[in-house]
């Protein structure tokens, strides 16, 4: 049974924490739903569904959403102090004036000039800070501010996501790579570095994130490991994108390695009428340079299979020859293979495949490489216009509110094309999306329409 008290004082999984808010919060209402997803529906349309427990004299909230209160700001920072992911990503995504200001600014909680990106890489929540970080990069959240999409949700959401990576508190102009960095949360400076967009600021005293590292760190976050590693990362912040020409005009090529002050440098065709724009369409990092040179040769040439030749026997010179019956070993994973099973080698798959699927191939092989070695791996989804890895959590919740909106445009009807990307269920984005989470287990609790849209489509395969 989850909870939620109307104007989001609490959500919750437990009646007494429930009960206990409604005491201190006079005037508050509270209502019931059975299941996590009852709830979430409830928050994403503002309104309670037939199915919906709702306990009697309460009120729905209004269409175009729940507006701010500043008695928000004690619950919203004390659930962000306490880890509270869940809580703070339904906070976010029913008042995205929590994270936005009425200047369309990051709203800021304290005297220091903190903004809720700072108190959460200051106390070491990754999943918060994704989840503040997905949020204002989403053109779907930011249309959720604006009440509707416009021209300018694309330069805002850009503008948030700049503001929020590189603005820096009043009191030490610290920014929270600066904090996260002298706190030692190597996982939060991961994150941080592995947007282009963080750029390496100089605070108050003239200090970089890279000087003051694990300076404010407990005994456990201040190992000389942590240090070397958090300092790697800020200072050797390298990427490898995947070049693509509107339409597919061009064949995608692997860009070479760049930082943040260094972006790629995308040809010019301004002059040409004819020429087609190229665009980043995914991308993998931060990485040390020799990681991204070795990454980039992966992605762009497979592994090879080297021919083991044997010594002969007897013979003065003891020469090398290959029989018929010889032998290959694959140059990464040192397997042997023969000719019978050769074709099942990683760099003949990975060569087959990526001339079989010009579209989207270059992005799946990307994807395995980057989970194969533990790497960032961000690519751009058309349908949530948001560069993101559909297979992290974040990417999951902006996937199901994509598949729920497309159901209540459909007046709730359930059918495999209204669950479905672009409202065909047969379309290539939805194969194109399969292949990104096809590893993951949904939890069909807490994402019941990528659940069941992921059955569909795994079904459809099996009969074709």
């Amino acid at each position: 049974m989850w909870v939620i008290v109307t104007g989001l004082k609490a959500c919750s999984y437990e009646r007494a924490e429930a009960l206990q808010l409604l005491r201190q919060h006079p005037g508050a209402r509270m209502m019931i739903f059975p299941t996590a997803n009852d709830m979430l529906q409830f928050v994403i349309h503002r309104l309670p569904r037939v199915t919906d427990q709702v306990v009697p004299h309460t009120h729905p909230m209004p269409q175009e959403g729940v507006m701010y209160d500043i008695t928000y700001d004690s619950s919203f920072i004390q659930a962000i102090l306490a880890g509270d992911f869940r809580k703070v990503w339904l906070m976010i995504i029913s008042v995205p004036t929590l994270l936005i200001n009425d200047m369309s600014h990051p709203r800021v909680y304290n005297a220091r000039g903190e903004t809720a990106l700072h108190i959460a890489a200051r106390v070491g929540s990754v999943e918060i800070c994704t989840c503040i970080l997905e949020a204002v990069s989403s053109t779907m959240f930011v249309a959720s501010y604006q009440g509707h999409q416009t021209p300018m949700t694309y330069a805002m959401s850009e503008k948030l996501l700049d503001l929020y990576l590189n603005s820096p508190e009043r009191h030490n102009y610290d920014t929270p790579l600066h904090l996260a960095a002298q706190c030692g949360w190597s996982c939060i400076v991961r994150l941080l570095v592995s947007y282009p967009q963080c750029e390496i600021k100089r605070n108050k005293w003239g200090l970089l994130p890279q000087d003051i590292v694990c300076v404010r760190a407990t005994r456990a976050n201040g190992t000389r490991a942590i240090r070397a590693t958090i300092t790697g990362m800020i200072e050797d912040s390298y990427f490898v994108p995947l070049i693509r020409t509107e339409s597919d005009l061009e064949p995608p090529h692997i860009g070479e390695p760049f930082t943040r002050r260094n972006p790629p440098g995308l040809m010019d065709r301004t002059g040409d009428k004819l020429a087609p724009r190229q665009r980043i369409t995914a991308f993998a990092g931060p990485m040390t340079h020799a990681q991204a040179v070795q990454f980039r040769k992966m992605w762009q040439k497979p592994p090879r299979l080297i021919i083991i030749a044997t010594k002969k026997q007897n013979t003065p010179t003891g020469s090398w020859y290959t029989d018929h019956n010889q032998s290959y070993v694959c140059s990464i994973s040192c397997k042997i293979f023969d000719k019978t099973n050769m074709t099942e080698s990683a760099g003949y798959v990975m060569r087959d495949f990526r001339k079989s699927n010009l579209t989207t191939g270059m992005e799946r092989l990307g994807r395995q490489i980057a989970r194969g070695v533990n790497v960032q791996w961000r690519e751009y989804w058309p349908f949530l216009r948001v560069y993101c890895d559909l297979a992290e959590p974040f990417g999951l919740q902006l996937f199901e509110m994509y598949l729920a909106e497309r159901v209540r445009t459909t007046e709730g009807e359930l059918s495999t094309n209204s669950i479905a990307i672009g409202g065909d269920i047969r379309s290539a984005e939805n194969v194109y999306a399969l292949f990104a989470i096809k590893h993951v287990e949904v939890d069909g609790s807490i994402y019941p329409y990528v659940n069941l849209w992921k059955h569909s489509i795994q079904y459809l395969l099996s009969m074709a």
